[in-house]
Formats: structure tokens, C-alpha cells, sequence
């Protein structure tokens, strides 16, 4: 991943696209790398889990998500949001991924 104006630098990460949310959301660790250095703003979160509930995370724009095959994607607005598992053990395996 890296900035749209900073292509040169980047910063690998473990992501997981799912179509069927309209967000991208991340760590305060990545928004600090990705110097997401404006002020929170209020956003929805609503998962299967849980209801409606109001938020607050800096956001970063102009980001270029690239795949280890080369695909690049350029992502909209992504949001710093506490409560992302950075447990290894939270994280699906390719296995279990793909029975879903």
C-alpha cells in the first residue's frame, strides 16, 4: 500500500476486500504510517454483529492498494477504526477463506 503522490514508499500489509462493505478501515498504527494527521471524523459502523453505532477515526485519502501480482486498486477514504483484530489468530487462514 502507498500514497498516490508517494509511490516509492510503502507499506506492506495483510488486507482483506470484502464487496460486500462500502469502507476501508484501519489500524492507528497504519493511519500514523500512512500520516492520516486530520481531525476524527463521525462515521456509522454497522457489522452482522452489531448495531448502528457511531464512530470517530482520522481518515486517509489517494491511496494504491497493490497485490502481490500487481494488481493495483485505488482505494476511496480509508478510516482509522480501534477494535481491527491484530491477533494472528483472528485472522482467517487461506483454508477456512476458502469453505467461505
Amino acid at each position: 500500500m502507498y500514497a498516490k503522490n508517494a509511490p516509492n514508499s510503502t507499506t506492506r500489509i495483510y488486507a482483506i476486500l470484502d464487496d460486500q462493505s462500502n469502507a476501508f478501515l484501519i489500524s492507528s498504527e497504519l493511519a500514523d504510517q500512512l500520516s492520516a494527521n486530520g481531525p476524527p471524523e463521525m462515521y456509522y459502523l454497522s457489522t452482522c454483529s452489531y448495531e448502528r453505532q457511531e464512530k470517530f477515526g482520522r481518515c486517509v485519502t489517494n491511496t494504491i492498494v497493490r497485490a502481490l501480482n500487481g494488481y493495483t486498486l485505488e482505494v476511496p477514504t480509508l478510516v482509522k477504526c480501534e477494535g481491527i483484530p491484530s491477533d494472528r489468530r483472528d485472522i482467517p487462514t487461506p483454508e477456512i477463506e476458502k469453505r467461505f
